[in-house]
């Protein structure tokens, strides 16, 4: 029996060591290597303009950046429509922009929690409020690797209950749990094998006009990202626009199982203004930003996602009752913007529509 037990452990251990070293040297979900966030945020430091690696996962960079800089006079909170706010549309005030893709309600509690506990409050939030935000989808929609920490932090300052019970992919376990992981090394052996894969040292500087159009994404020393193929260049054609917007209000409509008086949660409502109150109330300026939708993205919703238009009427109602500046609309109309170069798809306006909106509202 003892023979056996030794001949099992003699097999498991080298297995075990091989599936460890593999994981801890591949780690595609940047689980043990800081080092290249370091590599990253030297050369943001320097005022260079990165291509982001392929494996890089702006939930979990962003925060870790936001604390290694100085504090800064505006910070912007929000989903993928609020990236093209950049520090170039401010005179005279510093800029962070914490904007990362599909945005909820948890990840900006949580940011906001990250903002607290380094107790450098900024003087103003750019908050990017998007419809979603509003709905019980928020609840749903966790397991995206958002600081459960940050957001339990935030969430005992707001003396809230509604804590979220889901748990993250990162958080569920230790980190470490994860380099002996079968799981794990099959995930870091697919992206060996994808033509994603870089080296995790692998930072490279790009030199080149931001305006251009773009083969990858690239990041910026003000934390936002510039997505690749959209920079300032046209955007989709019209029947792409068609078709991305019959698919999101498809994707809407399921979120909330086709009845569309429940997309906008009276608990997610209750949730939101208990965040910008506590914001008002420790001094910071609130000001809201609404991205508008391409043309025919606007008049599709406005037929078939009327929760839309219905988000824009709680938020002027809301804005003018508690003395916080809006800025933009989703209505492309209010602006003129009718051009392919004001759009990049049919959810996501332009840096020179972002730009425009804030010159003439700000």
């Amino acid at each position: 029996m003892k023979k056996l037990v030794f001949k099992i452990i003699a097999l498991v251990l080298p297995l075990m060591s091989i599936i460890g070293v593999f994981n801890y040297n591949i780690d595609s979900a940047q689980l043990y290597h800081n080092m290249l966030f370091d590599e990253i945020i030297k050369e943001l430091n320097d005022d260079n303009t990165i291509k982001v690696p392929p494996n890089y996962d702006e939930r979990n960079f962003l925060p870790y950046f936001y604390n290694e800089v100085a504090g800064t006079d505006i910070i912007v909170l929000g989903a993928s429509r609020s990236r093209e706010i950049t520090s170039g549309m401010f005179k005279n005030e510093t800029l962070f922009n914490f904007s990362v893709a599909a945005a909820n309600l948890n990840d900006i509690i949580a940011f906001t929690g990250i903002i607290y506990k380094k107790n450098q409050l900024p003087e103003k939030i750019i908050l990017e409020v998007t419809h979603p935000l509003f709905n019980g989808w928020f609840k749903k929609n966790s397991k995206r690797g958002f600081d459960e920490e940050s957001y339990d932090y935030m969430m005992d300052l707001l003396e809230c209950e509604m804590k979220n019970n889901e748990k993250s992919f990162i958080s569920k376990f230790d980190n470490y749990s994860y380099i002996f992981s079968p799981s794990y090394f099959q995930q870091n052996y697919r992206y060996l094998k994808s033509d994603e894969y870089v080296s995790n040292k692998s930072i490279e500087i790009y030199k080149g006009n931001t305006n251009d159009k773009l083969e990858y994404n690239l990041l910026e020393p003000d934390g936002h990202m510039i997505i690749k193929g959209y920079a300032n260049g046209a955007g989709n054609a019209y029947e792409q626009i068609q078709k991305q917007t019959i698919k999101y209000t498809r994707n809407s409509l399921k979120f909330c199982k086709d009845d569309v008086d429940a997309y906008i949660s009276e608990d997610s409502i209750q949730l939101f203004e208990l965040l910008v109150s506590k914001l008002q109330a420790d001094g910071i300026e609130v000001i809201f930003f609404i991205a508008p939708f391409a043309p025919y993205t606007f008049e599709h919703y406005s037929i078939h996602l009327p929760f839309v238009n219905e988000t824009e009427e709680y938020l002027i109602e809301y804005t003018s009752d508690n003395g916080i500046k809006l800025i933009g609309s989703y209505n492309p109309h209010k602006y003129e913007l009718y051009d392919r170069w004001d759009f990049y798809n049919a959810n996501h306006p332009s840096r020179r529509t972002v730009e425009s909106i804030f010159n003439l509202e700000y």
